[in-house]
């Protein structure tokens, strides 16, 4: 009878497993995601064996051979490119997330008597530019991994909270001095961590190209892992540095008639903690994670809140008279520092997995490769890292 989906053969348990993990096979870029994959879903030994195979990897061989691939939900990958093509999308990246800060400095320079209510619609406006922004550098990398079957309506909604605290947490360092003195100062801090956002994209595609060469060659998920380890310090450390680079850039670059008091310890603090909070994000942005990347912003943006409001409350409230006695940062240190002590170890667990890269730009292929099979040796048995 036709119009009817074609029913596994009976007594073929290879072909069950098929139509039971089909999405995961069609999506995969590599027989170790769908071994990995597999493994997550429980498939043990007595059902490898009644598959007719020694080990869940050539298990996971063959079924990355008889089902076809096709496109993840942003189109085909793109090419790994190489140093210039990173760094000109992450030149134009902070380009786009400098402009609210270049139009708040211009609104100083001139107004510099300007309200505090034209001053705060100013950096609402620059935390919606910068939330749009990131929505759209989302789609910038092409191949992104698919997400888990059944969750591409959360996946839709959880992108967009998780852009909007990537830009509430950018323009935190605008709307902070408003709780001080009331009178922002030339934004160094914010600019700064703005363009750094540029230095983000390009660790991220970084990250992204450096799992698809270790999935191309890696041979056991123990092996996987262990290669992966050191780059996800490295990507961070990349960041962190380019944003501090680029502080004292503009600190130095600033004109003495708008210099204020130099960032202190408590400033940098609260630089440090934005930056590592803004590039965990946009890692697991672009690992296709974006619930815990949404749950990060808002930790960080709830907790910011709570302290903002028990520092500006005329009530007596518990801890007030320390958060008096600071400087506002302490506010931005306290929210974007809880936020990414709680997602580091998520993102050093769950990024180093070889379910993180899939759709990830597979390095290119010799000229001995058969049509999507890597170059590859066969996957050899090897223990798992819980």
């Amino acid at each position: 009878m036709t119009g009817q989906p074609p029913r596994p053969a009976e007594g073929d348990p290879v072909r069950e497993l098929i139509e039971r993990h089909r999405e995961l096979c069609e999506r995969a870029t590599h027989p170790l995601e769908i071994a990995a994959g597999l493994e997550a879903a429980g498939v043990g030994p007595a059902a490898v064996a009644r598959c007719r195979h020694s080990d869940v990897f050539s298990l996971a061989e063959e079924l990355f051979a008889r089902v076809p691939r096709r496109s993840g939900p942003f189109g085909p990958a793109a090419p790994a490119g190489p140093w210039r093509r990173r760094a000109g999308a992450s030149l134009l990246a902070a380009l786009l997330y400098a402009l609210p800060c270049v139009a708040f400095a211009a609104i100083r320079a001139v107004a510099p008597r300007s309200s505090p209510w034209a001053l705060l619609s100013a950096a609402a406006v620059a935390g919606l530019w910068s939330a749009a922004t990131c929505l759209e550098t989302i789609r910038w990398q092409g191949g992104q991994r698919p997400d888990a079957p059944g969750s591409a309506p959360a996946a839709s909604l959880l992108r967009p909270i998780a852009a909007a605290g990537v830009g509430a947490v950018l323009t935190m360092p605008l709307l902070l001095p408003f709780a001080g003195s009331g009178d922002p100062l030339t934004p160094v801090a914010p600019a700064a961590l703005a363009v750094g956002m540029g230095a983000a994209e390009w660790s991220a595609r970084w990250f992204r190209h450096s799992g698809a060469a270790h999935l191309d060659s890696a041979t056991t998920i123990r092996e996987f892992r262990l290669r992966m380890l050191p780059v996800l310090p490295v990507a961070v450390a990349l960041h962190l540095a380019a944003v501090a680079l680029l502080t004292r850039a503009v600190l130095t670059a600033r004109p003495p008639a708008g210099a204020g008091q130099p960032l202190g310890p408590l400033q940098w603090g609260a630089q440090t903690a934005a930056a590592l909070l803004l590039v965990l994000v946009v890692l697991l942005l672009r690992c296709g994670r974006p619930g815990p990347a949404a749950a990060g912003t808002a930790t960080a943006v709830c907790g910011a809140g709570l302290l903002l409001t028990a520092r500006v409350l005329p009530s007596a409230v518990p801890g007030r008279s320390a958060l008096l006695s600071h400087d506002p940062a302490l506010v931005q240190l306290a929210g974007c520092g809880i936020a990414a002590a709680l997602l580091l170890p998520y993102a050093w667990a769950v990024l180093t997995r070889p379910g993180a890269h899939r759709g990830a730009p597979l390095p290119r292929l010799s000229s001995h490769a058969r049509p999507g099979f890597p170059a590859r040796a066969p996957l050899k048995e090897g223990p798992t890292p819980s």
